[in-house]
């Protein structure tokens, strides 16, 4: 809590709980840390997601120049991927989960009537 906060903590005691509600004001804290209601609702994402995902014949993805069938979202933010090789053997790797990977895939549940 910085002093001005302190300062109107002591002034309005609700002041407190404002500051203790916004993200990284808790101390001990870790940085980047997700607060309840939204972890739970990245949890309910990411099964949702994930149950769509299973439903998909087919859920490739273009990652730039390389095809990859998607295959889970982690609760992490990663998205797990089997690279389709050149040389026919999948490669499974971690890549960001990123908006234009939401959209194609969004897509697909859109056309799947997901």
């Amino acid at each position: 809590m910085t002093d001005q906060q302190k300062t109107n903590a002591a002034e309005d005691p609700a002041a407190e709980t404002t500051a203790a509600a916004e993200p990284g004001a808790q101390e001990g804290a870790e940085p980047g840390a997700v607060a309840f209601p939204y972890s739970a609702a990245g949890a309910a994402f990411t099964a949702w997601f994930n149950e769509r995902l299973r439903r998909l014949p087919n859920p490739v993805l273009r990652l730039g120049t390389k095809t990859a069938t998607a295959l889970e979202l982690h609760a992490d933010g990663r998205l797990e991927v089997s690279l389709h090789a050149s040389a026919g053997e999948a490669e499974q790797q971690f890549v960001a989960f990123d908006s234009r990977y939401l959209d194609q895939l969004l897509l697909k549940f859109a056309a799947q009537g997901a």
